[in-house]
């Protein structure tokens, strides 16, 4: 008995390659995003929310998932701003539902972070500078140079007269 040879069957299952780590499209579409954010805005700061100071707008996410943006919190307590519109809200309560909506506790909301600044924020995580002779030099210099005249500290906006 001659046995042929065998010839190789394709895979009959699709496989696709896993993407591990951040790859640059990824890292660029991110940076892209958080470039068209407004930057520079006054923030008109509100109270202290998980140990950190908030300001009107400041994104908060809440259990269900859903993001919004912040409008006062003040010991524990959150008043959200915005709310989702709902065809079905009768006039005579939309007040009440907006309350039931709008007032939440500090422990039922937390500080929303943007996943376009995770990923780039995690490309920089464990990454120490590298010790370099020229800079040691160079700091070594600028502390032996004696300061400059006038007054120290920031300095004063230039005023008329």
């Amino acid at each position: 008995m001659v046995s042929e040879p065998s010839i190789p069957c394709p895979p009959t299952i699709q496989i696709e390659k896993t993407v591990s780590g951040n790859v640059p499209e990824r890292i660029s579409e991110a940076a892209r995003r958080l470039a068209k954010l407004p930057r520079n805005q006054p923030r008109k700061l509100t109270g202290w929310l998980h140990g950190q100071q908030c300001w009107r707008g400041r994104l908060l996410a809440l259990p269900d998932g859903e993001v919004a943006p912040l409008y006062w919190c003040c010991r524990g307590r959150v008043l959200l701003a915005g709310y989702r519109d709902d065809p079905l809200v009768d006039e005579n309560t939309e007040f009440i539902k907006h309350l039931l909506w709008a007032v939440r506790r500090e422990k039922d909301v937390r500080l929303y972070k943007r996943p376009e600044a995770v990923l780039l924020g995690s490309g920089k995580a464990g990454v120490k500078e590298r010790p370099s002779l020229r800079k040691q030099e160079a700091a070594r210099r600028n502390g032996a140079k004696p300061a400059r005249r006038g007054p120290r500290g920031r300095p004063k906006a230039f005023m008329f007269p």
